[in-house]
């Protein structure tokens, strides 16, 4: 099941799409980037995959339709991390309100800014957050939220970027809940190129299953 649906995030509304499949025990969000179709790609084709996995998802944009506009137009419009994490955080409480069912585990998928304000977010609501994924390039991956991230937390990044390589080696390091760094080689931190997605994919989805699914026995 597919539906578009507004998300009441505080006093700000913001549009998403869920996909449901059948007796799914795990919800993966994702924060949309905007203008960025490449990475539009990616979180519709790893979405599919979670979902063929049996694991919800709502695709969400972080922006109102108000902010979208300015966002198109050439005064860029740039949120801090905290106001795109206190919108994640208010979309967390929405989704465990939506569904009925306590057994419901929320997980992360993040990258840039967005995986900055998913680290705060996790560390807000330890409860209701049981996993969360962020790829690519951060140079702020969460700050000091870190450190109080009980949630399993996979961090991926490019071979060929040792920038990011860098900052996700110090995110790992200032983490203390479970943690893996894998690094897909021959790519960069936007991951493109087939095989790179075809890596992506089935990292995210392995960490996924393994803790947002307590059916499901991942392989590894």
């Amino acid at each position: 099941m597919t539906q578009s649906l507004s998300v009441q995030a505080g006093e700000l509304v913001l549009k998403g799409t869920l996909t449901y499949p059948r007796n799914a025990q795990g919800i993966v969000v994702f924060g949309l980037e905007n203008n960025q179709a490449f990475l539009d790609f990616q979180n519709q084709f790893i979405a599919r995959s979670l979902n063929h996995d049996g694991l919800a998802t709502l695709l969400l944009d972080l922006l109102t339709s108000a902010e979208e506009s300015v966002n198109r137009s050439p005064r860029h419009l740039q949120l801090d991390s905290f106001s795109l994490a206190y919108r994640l955080i208010r979309a967390t409480d929405w989704v465990q309100q939506f569904f009925t069912t306590p057994v419901l585990n929320i997980g992360y998928f993040e990258s840039g800014d967005r995986a900055t304000a998913a680290m705060i977010a996790a560390s807000e609501r330890p409860h209701l957050v049981k996993a969360v994924v962020s790829r690519g390039r951060h140079p702020d991956l969460g700050g000091m939220a870190l450190s109080t991230v009980t949630a399993p937390t996979l961090l991926i990044a490019g071979g060929n970027d040792q920038e990011s390589i860098q900052f996700n080696q110090n995110a790992f390091n200032a983490l203390s809940a479970i943690k893996q760094l894998e690094i897909i080689p021959g790519t960069a931190h936007q991951f493109r190129g087939r095989n790179a997605l075809k890596q992506l994919t089935q990292l995210t989805c392995q960490w996924f299953q393994r803790y947002l699914n307590p059916n499901h026995e991942a392989v590894f």
